[in-house]
């Protein structure tokens, strides 16, 4: 990610939750943690249905996948808009089943640091 994007996402992070600016922009989202099985994060609704669905290990990645999704999902969303439109992430959208390659995307695009080694 160009360092220019890195700063102006951490700014609105540090301004107002990712989960809160979905929120504002009437983006639907789940997120449910079951103990030693991380978080099962969904874009979407029940009603509407789902656009993406991914396991998450930690905390820490939950709100750059939704970043990441909601982006490529709701393009023409407020939220989008805020965030610099479709020239932020520039990735094909992955299908509700396609869970194992969201922590690579996730790192790849650097939101979420690298684990640490030992």
């Amino acid at each position: 990610m160009p360092e220019d994007q890195a700063e102006a996402l951490l700014r609105l992070v540090n301004a107002r939750s990712i989960a809160q600016q979905l929120y504002d922009s009437e983006i639907n989202f789940e997120v449910a943690a079951v103990w030693d099985g991380g978080f099962t994060v969904k874009l979407g609704d029940p009603l509407n249905g789902y656009k993406a669905e991914a396991n998450l290990k930690t905390w820490e990645e939950v709100e750059p996948w939704l970043f990441q999704q909601a982006m490529i999902h709701y393009p023409d969303s407020v939220f989008a808009r805020e965030h610099g439109g479709s020239n932020v992430v520039a990735l094909k959208p992955q299908t509700r089943k396609d869970t194992g390659a969201a922590d690579r995307r996730i790192r790849n695009m650097g939101f979420a640091p690298d684990k640490p080694t030992e």
